[in-house]
């Protein structure tokens, strides 16, 4: 499919990060012992992913630890609300805790940059969502519009 479609973004929304690079060790595995690149499967599955398809976590520690591996461009924090899971209202705190010893850089990509790229948004106040804050105050609100929206009709409504 993703040969087919190279443009094609694919989020795998609230499933976690935490056995990505397991999964993803076991296709490369397979491709290269079973030769799939001769069965019509060019790419290795761990390129077309760090291409064409991005993950989200909300409390994944563990799979933070491992970002580089799956690739920092292709993870974006979700609040999970409003999901018993969710730790609204304290997400700051959960995402402190799973952040903790992340880069500035890194945690600029999982916490919003990332989001930003993929679904196209247009950001009109990023100084605000970029200066450092030591504690969460309280939601940041982006002026943000999905460039391929409609203006008529307002987002995560149904139609």
């Amino acid at each position: 499919m993703t040969e087919r479609f190279p443009n094609l973004k694919v989020v795998f929304a609230e499933a976690g990060i935490g056995g990505l690079n397991y999964v993803l060790a076991a296709c490369d595995h397979e491709w290269e012992c079973r030769h799939l690149w001769t069965e019509g499967l060019p790419t290795r599955p761990s390129e077309a992913v760090r291409r064409q398809m991005f993950v989200n976590f909300w409390f994944e520690a563990e799979g933070i630890k491992l970002r580089q591996d799956i690739g920092i461009d292709n993870i974006m924090w979700e609040a999970d609300f409003p999901h018993v899971a969710s730790y609204y209202p304290n997400s700051w705190d959960a995402v402190e805790r799973v952040l903790d010893g992340v880069s500035q850089e890194d945690r600029r990509k999982l916490l919003y940059a990332n989001a930003i790229n993929v679904y196209k948004l247009d950001v009109t106040n990023l100084d605000e969502w970029e200066s450092p804050r030591p504690h969460f105050q309280g939601a940041r609100q982006a002026a943000v519009t999905p460039t391929h929206a409609s203006q008529s009709e307002p987002v995560g409504e149904a139609r």
